[in-house]
């Protein structure tokens, strides 16, 4: 606590460092493989890129950001690298493993259900209409969104864990006390 608070005091009037994108800093190492799980890969820039997010998001939540030009950040930027790469072959393997249990993307149907279900609850036609242009959003791009949001690999692994959790009878207890 004492080394932090002289460090503060040592810094006062001195220029703050901004953050930097991981993602910038690769350029074109980016493009390379990290993880490769059957015939499909994932790159440096997949990676980093939710390496971007997570420091963005995590700077809104606490005001830190990591800077990773110092050994310590450069340490931590390395156990988070490798943290996002084990997450994102998990999602690989938990998609192929909802597909193979027949959740697929969504149907042209289904995406009309659930335009028309978003249309109903904000109010009708006219209503949606309005909220489009505000935004300046199409009526096609709408559609794409709606069935980006169902296929999304976050959607369909809900509807697999639903799924088999109905299978499995899962049954979660109240703890007592």
């Amino acid at each position: 606590m004492a080394a932090n608070l002289a460090a503060t005091r040592a810094s006062v009037g001195k220029p703050v460092p901004t953050p930097v994108s991981v993602f910038q800093i690769a350029g074109a190492d980016n493009a390379s493989v990290v993880a490769t799980i059957g015939t499909d890969q994932i790159t440096l820039g997949e990676v980093n890129n939710q390496l971007d997010l997570q420091l963005a998001l995590e700077e809104l939540q606490t005001g830190q950001v990591l800077y990773f030009r110092s050994s310590q950040g450069r340490d931590e930027l390395a156990r988070r690298r490798t943290h996002v790469i084990e997450s994102l072959v998990d999602e690989q393997l938990l998609l192929r493993a909802a597909r193979g249990s027949g959740i697929s993307e969504p149907t042209p149907d289904t995406v009309n259900e659930q335009v028309a279900l978003i249309t109903q609850n904000a109010g009708g036609d006219v209503v949606v209409a309005r909220l489009l242009d505000q935004h300046g959003v199409t009526r096609d791009y709408f559609r794409v969104l709606t069935a980006d949001s169902q296929g999304s690999p976050g959607q369909i692994l809900q509807r697999w864990l639903a799924q088999e959790k109905a299978r499995m009878t899962v049954v979660i207890q109240e703890p007592n006390g």
